[in-house]
């Protein structure tokens, strides 16, 4: 007993000797920052303290992302130098993790979790963006995308291999963000409904943690399978707490009146199915017979020429309905405007088929590409948004052979992922692989006619998607999967 006791009282000596310590440097780091004039300088013993907490355990600042990213925000230090903050410096973080890890223990990579088709598919995708920087018509600029396409693949992808390792890790990552998005959805919730959820409020309420109201629907779609993922493991309060999120959460995506982010929810339900039906290879089939025939009809004779826009009726429109008849008659501008710029992209791809002009190069080459027949109110492109369809965008800027890439590399996920979820016999976790499969889906249908992939609300949840489906329970699956 006395043992103990001593024990006890020398860790609180320890403790307070800590915190003496602790608070002596927080002090000189403000004397000096005051002596200096430089606030800076009174944020190194949180650094320090943060530095600390990511050696301890350096999952740490991966489940810190996740937890962080509904409130990430963008941040322009000039008119042209910007960043997402914090999710960018925590991406650089987790980029240097990752390396370092690399260097160290290259040697213990296990084969099934990290070597196989996906990844295969993702090293030629990621070898063909190189490429095309390199040739690309501004190198400069094309570089500065290939670094941030880096520091989205290497976290995202191999370092979420590493890191979810079981169902306790995902269980983990997912809780990380669905209480703090909830959290952001409530807040826009209210500040909309003090707005009578007026369709033209959708962009306001959601600034400034949300660039527009369709990022803020994205990010809520795609975690909306791994919610549903925790409701199925649960009994009950717990699930009917669960419950009542996805209610918040499908609220959010309703009322920001987001047609890509409403319709792949409901699309969703139909690709759930495909996946249990086993029915992967014939809908990709389909689809890619679809495609080619409707692209094979607009590219003849020049048809896709026909589909200009009256100039005076192409307009924004301030209710939910009116827009959707408006995008059904191809009045609406946002609409029309896409197709402004689909025009200008095919256009581009005449000239430059098969390499592109590079990656991050379409704002700067489409005006001349454009036609005037197209144009609409918006035309002038304020926000230097580029064509809004990420399979376009992949043509335009790697050409023929990106595209082919892409396609291939998509076709193989979910391929693969069909299979792993059918060979595992756990139902929670298949129920993981179904997220993810779901996730990723809704990932391609949203890009159909925007190209958020290197956006940080978007861009984490693509190639988090696709490391389930490589890496989790890889192991289980050793000789089958991979037959």
């Amino acid at each position: 007993m006395d043992g103990a006791i001593r024990l006890l009282s020398n860790f609180i000596k320890k403790e307070e000797t800590i915190y003496l310590f602790w608070m002596l440097f927080v002090g000189m780091a403000l004397a000096f920052a005051s002596y200096v004039a430089n606030p800076l300088f009174a944020i190194v013993p949180f650094i320090f303290l943060f530095a600390t907490w990511v050696i301890k355990d350096y999952s740490n600042v991966f489940y810190l992302f996740f937890l962080l990213l509904p409130f990430s925000i963008e941040y322009n230090f000039t008119p042209s130098l910007g960043t997402d903050l914090p999710s960018e410096p925590l991406m650089w973080i987790m980029l240097g993790i990752s390396l370092l890890l690399f260097c160290l223990r290259w040697r213990n990579l296990k084969s099934s979790r990290y070597f196989n088709a996906i990844t295969f598919a993702l090293s030629i995708h990621i070898s063909w963006f190189f490429i095309s920087t390199v040739l690309s018509e501004e190198m400069n600029l094309s570089f500065k995308v290939f670094l941030a396409k880096v520091w989205y693949v290497i976290p995202f992808y191999f370092m979420s291999i590493h890191i979810l390792k079981d169902r306790s890790n995902v269980e983990k990552m997912i809780k990380s963000g669905i209480f703090t998005l909830a959290i952001a959805i409530l807040i826009v919730l209210y500040r909309h409904s003090l707005k009578d959820f007026a369709f033209e409020e959708a962009n306001f309420v959601v600034m400034p943690i949300f660039r527009n109201h369709v990022n803020y629907a994205c990010i809520i779609v795609i975690f909306l399978p791994y919610l549903w993922t925790l409701y199925t493991w649960e009994k009950g309060s717990t699930k009917s707490i669960y419950l009542v999120m996805m209610l918040v959460y499908l609220a959010g995506i309703y009322f920001s009146y987001t047609r890509a982010a409403i319709l792949a929810v409901i699309l969703s339900v139909f690709v759930f199915y495909i996946i249990k039906w086993k029915m992967i290879k014939p809908v990709l089939l389909a689809s890619l017979l679809v495609g080619t025939l409707g692209i094979s009809y607009l590219m003849y004779n020049n048809n896709y020429l026909r589909m200009n826009p009256s100039y005076e009726k192409a307009i924004s429109h301030n209710q939910f309905d009116k827009l959707l008849t408006a995008t059904y008659k191809m009045e609406d501008i946002s609409t029309m405007e896409r197709v402004y710029r689909w025009v200008a992209g095919v256009e581009m791809i005449k000239d430059k088929p098969l390499f592109g002009f590079g990656p991050g190069t379409f704002y700067t080459f489409y005006s001349g590409y454009t036609i005037s027949a197209f144009q609409t109110y918006v035309s002038d492109n304020p926000d230097h948004s580029t064509v809004h369809c990420y399979y376009l965008l992949t043509f335009i800027e790697q050409g023929l052979v990106g595209f082919i890439i892409l396609i291939i590399m998509v076709a193989i996920v979910l391929v693969y992922g069909e299979r792993k979820y059918h060979k595992l016999k756990d139902q929670k976790d298949k129920a993981i692989i179904m997220a993810a499969m779901l996730s990723f889906v809704i990932i391609l249908l949203i890009n159909l006619i925007n190209d958020m992939i290197e956006t940080d609300k978007v861009g984490p949840f693509f190639f988090l998607a696709m490391a389930l489906i490589a890496g989790y329970k890889s192991e289980e699956m050793d000789g089958s999967v991979q037959k």
